[in-house]
């Protein structure tokens, strides 16, 4: 189990990363916002579809618990209202919360009627 964990994490970790080193600039944080939908709606994929205890952990928590993060979302957040960009971190905020709750919830009833 651990070991799915920890090879789902770094597959996880390294495609964030190259995301947010693509797509990121100094106005928007495009990378990291992908990502969390991105990986939103894997999760909603692979809860709807009932995969077996290592896929859940090697997909389910490793890869997306590592592509999605909410720690780098705070700290872009808190990056933005130092630059005073009060829209774009509203927008931000607004966007992703929003989007990723939908995405999961989405994803999660559509797959979940066709099994």
């Amino acid at each position: 189990m651990i070991f799915y964990v920890f090879l789902g994490g770094s597959l996880g970790a390294l495609s964030r990363a190259y995301l947010s080193h693509v797509l990121n600039t100094k106005q928007y944080t495009w990378g990291t916002w992908i990502a969390n939908i991105l990986g939103s709606f894997l999760l909603g994929l692979l809860i709807a579809n009932r995969i077996g205890d290592e896929w859940q952990h090697l997909l389910g928590i490793g890869f997306c618990g590592a592509f999605t993060t909410f720690s780098t979302f705070s700290l872009e957040i808190v990056k933005l209202l130092e630059q005073r960009a009060w829209k774009v971190a509203f927008i931000y905020i607004l966007t992703s919360l929003s989007i990723s709750f939908l995405v999961v919830y989405i994803t999660y009833l559509y797959f979940n009627a066709l099994l």
